[in-house]
């Protein structure tokens, strides 16, 4: 499986013969479900008249059915539509900047701290922001954290800002409702009604390991950094990325998940405070291998070259617990702290060897 970020809406022309090729190799092509990066569909129009479901109910916990009147959804989202923004990001080509990603993102502070996706910021030589009201402004990257999808940027903003609630995503159920606004395919500012459609979701992916909220609602290109709400307007989750599928015999449909909102505080926090993500480190370059996580290099006076580890080793358990791929022991330091004494055993010559590592930090 790979991603589909749903915030990378990259901008291309194409002609009509390019598409008509197109259109035949994704009729040939066959694979499984897959998750990747969606291109960009600029779009001319102004933000649509946000809509809402038929009126569904709740049960309040005592058997007792209660209707949720459609004014609910208009006010919720009258409430956090200015707490919402449009990400403009632009790439540097022969020294001149080009419209690269259109993606989302939502405000935490009144002075103008955002949180969003990394792959909607990493890389980028700017970022434009536009609020609801507007007004646009060039922003600061803070930082991003690639292990969570989690990037902060900073505008200057001319008066006080409206700023997102945050809620407690491990509070969160199956069932509950699940709101999204954000700039899907260009159309700004457009919200979306669903349900959670299941919790602590593993994804893998680009050798990282994401623990996601998942919801059927639609999210799809421009979708990616912008809020998920609950039925209290509090955003539980960032939109990230959605399932979808290569192969015509595969239909996939409302498949969308979000980084739950409580990982995002955190990672938020050292961010504003660092402008990167300390975490437990065994300073190591690794890749993956038949028999396990293979050493390519070591840091010099870092923890693996401390404890014995050498070049080549192919690292098959952490404490104890079975590694089989990168992200199996990203999962595991991601979990540990600055240190820590763990237990890394490894193949070495087909030898098993155990070596007791105090980790560093990255």
């Amino acid at each position: 499986m790979k991603d589909i970020f749903v915030g990378d809406e990259k901008q291309k022309n194409f002609s009509l013969t390019s598409i008509i090729i197109i259109v035949i190799l994704i009729v040939v092509l066959s694979s499984s479900l897959t998750y990747f990066f969606m291109p960009t569909i600029t779009v001319n129009q102004k933000p649509p008249i946000a809509t809402s479901s038929p009126k569904p109910t709740l049960d309040n916990g005592n058997n007792e059915q209660l209707f949720i009147e459609e004014s609910v959804f208009t006010s919720l989202y009258n409430k956090n539509c200015e707490t919402v923004v449009i990400l403009d990001s632009y790439i540097n080509s022969d020294g001149k900047l080009v419209p690269y990603s259109q993606s989302s993102g939502f405000i935490i502070s009144d002075d103008g701290y955002i949180l969003t996706n990394t792959h909607c910021v990493q890389d980028m030589s700017s970022v434009k922001v536009t609020l609801y009201n507007g007004k646009s402004y060039d922003a600061k990257i803070i930082g991003y954290d690639e292990r969570t999808e989690v990037a902060v940027i900073k505008i200057e903003p001319d008066a006080p800002l409206s700023v997102a609630v945050l809620g407690d995503s491990d509070k969160v159920k199956i069932g509950s409702y699940a709101i999204a606004i954000g700039n899907p395919m260009g159309y700004e500012f457009s919200m979306s009604v669903g349900y959670i459609s299941g919790v602590k979701r593993t994804v893998d992916t680009n050798n990282n390991r994401y623990e996601m909220l998942q919801m059927d609602i639609a999210i799809n290109s421009g979708n990616s950094g912008g809020p998920l709400f609950n039925i209290n307007g509090e955003v539980i989750g960032i939109n990230t990325m959605k399932t979808s599928s290569t192969d015509s015999s595969a239909i996939v449909e409302g498949m969308g998940f979000a980084i739950p909102i409580n990982v995002a505080k955190d990672i938020s926090d050292q961010l504003i405070k660092n402008g990167k993500v300390k975490r437990a480190s065994l300073d190591i370059y690794v890749g993956n291998s038949n028999k396990g996580v293979v050493i390519a290099e070591i840091i010099s006076g870092g923890a693996a070259e401390k404890a014995g580890l050498k070049t080549n080793d192919i690292i098959i358990k952490y404490n104890n617990i079975n590694i089989n791929t990168v992200a199996d022991l990203i999962s595991c330091l991601n979990k540990a702290t600055t240190g820590e004494k763990v237990k890394i055993t490894v193949l070495r010559k087909n030898v098993e060897l155990t070596f007791d590592v105090t980790l560093g930090t990255t």
